[in-house]
């Protein structure tokens, strides 16, 4: 059997996590056998809702103007998952209480109600298929 390192299999019989198996030599990080997860991975809820509107208009000229708006809210039980140091959290992860999660919703810190984008273009009146 090939082995992803040196040592790979003695490592992992004498940390006592798991058994060196050809499956476990295939995964992605072999030396590890309980699968890798961040602190607040899969941690809490989000939910986000928005309405979005788009005004287009085109002229002769070659000009063209739009304009784009996104009213939106964002909510979260897991706010203090992604904002460190947030006081009495300690950016720890998810603040489990005996509350159930959908009453622990809260705006979110990366909540932007209001969004609007203006642009505009303009053909120039020269180059292929143009007359100047």
């Amino acid at each position: 059997m090939s082995v992803p390192y040196s040592n790979w299999a003695s490592d992992l019989t004498s940390a006592g996590t798991c058994a060196p198996t050809v499956a476990q030599a295939l995964v992605a990080f072999p030396q590890y056998c309980n699968g890798l997860t961040g602190l607040n991975e899969n941690e809490g809820t989000s939910m986000y809702q928005s309405f979005q509107m788009k005004l287009e208009k085109g002229f002769k000229n070659g000009f063209y103007a739009g304009v784009n708006y996104t009213y939106s809210h964002m909510t979260t039980d897991a706010s203090t998952s992604t904002q460190s140091g947030q006081a009495g959290y300690g950016g720890i992860g998810r603040r489990d209480q005996p509350i159930p999660g959908s009453r622990n919703m809260a705006i979110s810190p990366d909540d932007i109600p209001n969004s609007v984008s203006v642009l505009g273009t303009y053909d120039l009146p020269f180059g292929v298929g143009r007359s100047g």
